[in-house]
C-alpha cells in the first residue's frame, strides 16, 4: 500500500518533520509517495537519506515533485534518485535496486 504526503503549502523545517512522522507511523510493507515542492526538494532528499530511506523513483507532477520513498532501504539510494532527476532534467527516473 502507499499512502501520500503532500507538503507543497508547508516550508522548512515542516517539510522534513512531516515526512519523518509519515515514515514512523508505515507498516515495514508500506511506500510513501511526497509530494513537495523543489524549495523544499534538496532538504527531504538530504533527510531520507540521512534516515536510511531509500527512493525508488522521483517524478514531477505539474510544479511539484513526487518522491516514491521505501520504509527500509539504503542510502545510497535516496543521493541516486535525485542525481538522476537533475541529469534527466526534472523527468521521472526509476531507480533500479
Amino acid at each position: 500500500m502507499t499512502r501520500l504526503l503532500d507538503i507543497t503549502h508547508d516550508v522548512c523545517p515542516m517539510t522534513t518533520v512531516k515526512v519523518g512522522m509519515a515514515m514512523a507511523r508505515l507498516a515495514p510493507a508500506e511506500e510513501l509517495t511526497v509530494m513537495v515542492r523543489e524549495e523544499a526538494l534538496r532538504n527531504v532528499v538530504a533527510s531520507l537519506k540521512a534516515d536510511g530511506r531509500r527512493i525508488d523513483s522521483v517524478g514531477r507532477q505539474e510544479a511539484f515533485y513526487l518522491l516514491h520513498v521505501e520504509k527500509n532501504g539504503a542510502n545510497a539510494s535516496a543521493s541516486v534518485a535525485y542525481e538522476r532527476l537533475s541529469a534527466a532534467g526534472g523527468r521521472k527516473e526509476e531507480v533500479q535496486p
